[in-house]
């Protein structure tokens, strides 16, 4: 699994922090990913350098650890804000879609009962026709529906189950 935050200190033994948060921040953004840089080093030129390379906070050794917290806190704030926002627009788009399946349904419906409005006997083939086109269209919305259902269920369940350090 993702870590929901990483600390990472701007001078290792193997390879640099900067390093590090660079291959991160290629696979993961910062809102995907919060990295806190954690490090000795207060020189204003390495600050500028992570934050420019995508930290989202520095912390300067040793940390107060009420300011560390705080930070900590705020970074994981933002990024659970972020998926509410994200989960709230794809719910705005979902009900968008439903409310255009729905006008579909009726059209197609509505098609379908003028047509069968004549004895079906003394129906020529073309209005058959056509009735069978409208039931397809209401079959083939219907699954739309179905599946955009089911991508809300998905989304209820990982907003609920994403789980965050809790300090």
């Amino acid at each position: 699994e993702c870590p929901a935050l990483v600390l990472l200190d701007l001078n290792m033994p193997v390879v640099s922090g900067k390093a590090v948060l660079e291959t991160l921040r290629n696979k993961l953004t910062s809102l995907e990913l919060p990295v806190v840089m954690l490090t000795a080093v207060d020189d204003s030129r390495d600050i500028t350098d992570c934050l420019r390379l995508g930290a989202n906070d520095y912390l300067t050794k040793p940390p107060t650890i009420e300011v560390a917290i705080a930070r900590i806190k705020t970074q994981l704030q933002l990024v659970r804000l972020n998926k509410e926002m994200i989960i709230k627009k794809e719910l705005e788009t979902l009900h968008a879609l439903i409310a255009t399946y729905h006008h579909e349904i009726n059209n197609a419906l509505s098609s379908a009962m003028l047509s069968l409005s004549e004895d079906i006997k003394d129906m020529s083939q073309e209005k058959l026709d056509d009735v069978r086109n409208s039931i397809k269209e209401i079959s083939d919305i219907i699954t739309k529906i179905q599946y955009a259902s089911e991508r809300n269920i998905r989304m209820e369940r990982y907003s609920k189950t994403s789980s965050f350090i809790k300090l």
